[in-house]
């Protein structure tokens, strides 16, 4: 049922029905008329999804009793993006196994306008050309520590009633991705020396979704990430002192002309008319250097996927929904579904300190929390 509700739910998506290959300058994805298979559950968590050797889609749904999983290869799409298909996939399956005609659903789907909709650069579009001011990104502090064999991640799903935290957000006077934000900046915290403290700024990286900001009905990458910066040789205040400055500074940097500013530069990096014309070969490699830059410039991302909702008679059929993203050092992925906050901290490290940290915050001001991880060695089924 689950395989029909895709194939179904693929044709009013088909900018996912592509793949991904190799040009002399760049990537680039072409149409395909593959078919997904649904399949159980059976890989390591975020493995990779795109494989070179042979034409594959850039997406996987699996399922694993009552759980059914969306992975999404980011070239293909953001967390916006994959959660419209998701949702429509989810109504889908769900009037399938109802016996509800998708008649009576289809008012209640996001689907974009078109096919030229959803494959639509949002950046091109939106970007103004104007003078870009420069964006300077000092180097954080670093999480280190003995990482899982074979990139393998650590996932800890963390779920608490939304009300409460909701609640909690508010006595500290900032906003949920605020209070949310100064939680894990005091739990990070504690891991680094007073030396280390001194030689650089505990960073947070943020992706903010630019739909917010600009129309775009695109299911391609339309976000950008925006920093929060804890000075260097400061001692880390109170947490409701830290969440009010984390409000004002999440304020400032969702500014329309900072997202502009960002927004331009993105946009003058991608259509730099030299950087075109370098072969790919000579490009990855350049990119790959980028990339190990950029690593350095944060110390921990935060993402807010924000509070879904699903229509009746759905909506009583979902307990939650959670999400989590594959890094090399550490994301906090939250998403909230009605009574239901789930924060899914994904890492590397073994060491799990922080997220005991964190879950402690909480559970000390008498919030009930539930934990759920994926087992990699013994150590996780204690």
């Amino acid at each position: 049922m689950l395989q029909h509700a895709l194939e179904e739910t693929l044709l009013d998506f088909e900018a996912y029905r592509v793949v991904m290959k190799k040009g002399i300058f760049w990537h680039y994805l072409e149409d395909a008329d593959l078919v997904p298979q649904v399949r159980q559950e059976d890989r390591p968590l975020c493995g990779p999804i795109y494989r070179g050797h042979r034409p594959s889609l850039l997406f996987d749904v699996t399922y694993y009793r009552s759980l059914i999983n969306l992975e999404v290869f980011h070239v293909l799409s953001d967390g916006a993006g994959a959660l419209s298909f998701f949702q429509a996939l989810i109504m889908r399956y769900l009037s399938l196994k109802m016996g509800i005609g998708w008649e009576e659903v289809m008012s209640h789907v996001a689907i974009p306008s078109s096919l030229s909709a959803m494959k639509a650069d949002s950046f091109e579009r939106h970007t103004t050309g104007r003078k870009i001011r420069q964006i300077k990104s000092p180097r954080a502090l670093r999480l280190r520590g003995i990482r899982y064999p074979q990139n393998r991640l650590k996932a800890i799903r963390i779920q608490m009633p939304t009300s409460e935290v909701l609640a909690l957000a508010k006595a500290h006077k900032g906003t949920l991705t605020a209070y949310i934000c100064a939680c894990l900046m005091r739990a990070i915290w504690e891991e680094f020396s007073p030396r280390r403290r001194k030689k650089a700024p505990l960073v947070l990286s943020i992706p903010v979704d630019l739909r917010k900001y600009y129309a775009s009905d695109s299911l391609r990458n339309f976000f950008n990430s925006i920093l929060i910066s804890w000075p260097k040789g400061e001692e880390l205040p109170n947490l409701e002192t830290l969440t009010i400055w984390v409000d004002q500074q999440l304020k400032e940097e969702t500014k329309p002309e900072r997202l502009e500013e960002r927004m331009n530069l993105f946009a003058a990096i991608e259509g730099n008319f030299w950087i075109k014309l370098v072969p790919l070969f000579i490009k990855n490699r350049a990119l790959k250097i980028a990339y190990d830059i950029g690593q350095r410039r944060n110390t921990a991302i935060v993402s807010n996927v924000g509070a879904l909702k699903m229509p009746e008679p759905f909506g009583s059929e979902i307990q939650s929904f959670d999400a989590c993203v594959s890094t090399e050092k550490m994301e906090l992925t939250m998403v909230s579904y009605r009574e239901v906050l789930s924060l899914t901290v994904t890492t590397p490290f073994l060491n799990p300190e922080i997220q005991r940290r964190l879950v402690r915050l909480w559970t000390d001001q008498g919030i009930k929390v539930q934990i759920a991880c994926n087992v990699l060695d013994r150590r996780d089924e204690r």
